[in-house]
């Protein structure tokens, strides 16, 4: 099939199950409307930018610039739904351990204040900090899906789609397997280059990227995943995938606890400087959130540090080279469909 009406075909597709995921309401803790919503926000931008050439100015720039913008917050708010999982847990659990009474051998309860925690102080601080994140993130969530115009607009034009044939035209049009090889030996090269990055720096933005660059190959694999040897490498790819999110999860919440930690040490400085030019000014306490979020990330170390185990014995092992070099080879197999 050309490129052009099948990637249209596609494009649109995943533009109606984007629409009817929109319409479907937000499950219980998650604007975001689950994993399904945000899935389909994330492959329609991926699959627009994947197949641009094919599409040509049939995705208009205020589309591409509405789904750019959709894709960012559904993913910041994910993030932020991972952080505030873990510190709302983290704060259950200590407060637990704290207590607030005891009961005795009648069953009643005898009230008993309990020193709070450092880690417990700064869990709640924490907490309260993601909490007024996360509603700007739905906030500009909610305005982006109310504004339903650059979709409409975007639909109406892959739907219109007329092939003008040339006589003289000695250049066939490329074809979907063609395209679809192109791609993903461009992902692939991308791939190898980023998963060194993010084997010596191991931080946040180097493995979303190479998560963005697994996303790519899945999202090229599934429309041609017919053959048995494709199949194989899509299951792969899925699972190889599920190990890069368990790992940015885990950098997420390492990376709020550091941003927290750069807040309290600004704040900290405020003060200072607010106590030397106002003697007499008040200001709130900070002495125990500082040692707080170091205990919370020595709490979370051994968690992170099973994540990163998980993805160096997935993604550095020589199998994993063995992959790439698998999806290479079928790349170039695509090429001939």
């Amino acid at each position: 099939m050309p490129a052009e009406a099948a990637t249209r075909l596609l494009t649109l597709s995943l533009l109606e199950q984007l629409s009817l995921h929109t319409g479907a309401p937000a499950t219980p803790g998650s604007f975001t409307r689950g994993h399904a919503y945000r899935a389909t926000v994330n492959r329609v931008r991926a699959s627009t930018a994947l197949y641009a050439d094919a599409l040509g100015a049939s995705v208009p720039r205020k589309a591409q610039r509405h789904l750019r913008a959709l894709a960012r917050h559904v993913n910041e708010l994910h993030r932020n739904e991972v952080q505030l999982r873990w510190v709302a847990a983290v704060a259950r659990i200590r407060s637990g351990a704290n207590g607030n009474g005891h009961q005795t051998g009648h069953g009643a309860t005898i009230d008993e204040p309990r020193p709070v925690s450092q880690a417990s102080l700064a869990a709640i601080w924490l907490s309260e900090r993601l909490a007024r994140r996360r509603a700007r993130y739905e906030l500009a969530l909610q305005q982006l899906q109310e504004d339903g115009r650059s979709f409409r607009r975007l639909t109406k034009r892959l739907g219109a789609y007329t092939t003008a044939v040339r006589l003289d035209d000695t250049m066939p049009s490329a074809s979907f397997g063609q395209l679809t090889g192109r791609q993903l030996t461009t992902t692939v090269r991308a791939l190898r280059a980023a998963l060194a990055d993010v084997a010596g720096s191991g931080d946040l933005p180097e493995t979303t990227r190479v998560r963005r660059l697994m996303d790519r190959v899945v999202y090229l694999l599934e429309p041609v995943s017919a053959p048995a040897d494709v199949r194989h490498l899509l299951d792969r790819a899925h699972g190889l995938r599920q190990t890069l999110e368990s790992l940015e999860d885990a950098l997420a919440i390492a990376d709020a606890l550091m941003d927290g930690g750069r807040r309290v040490g600004a704040l900290h400085l405020r003060n200072r400087l607010r106590a030397a030019l106002l003697p007499t000014a008040t200001h709130a306490p900070l002495d125990e959130i500082g040692p707080g979020l170091v205990s919370l990330a020595e709490m979370f170390r051994e968690e992170l540090a099973r994540s990163v185990d998980a993805f160096r014995a997935e993604w550095l092992a020589p199998d994993a080279g063995t992959f790439l070099d698998a999806l290479d080879r079928v790349a170039s197999a695509i090429s001939d469909i």
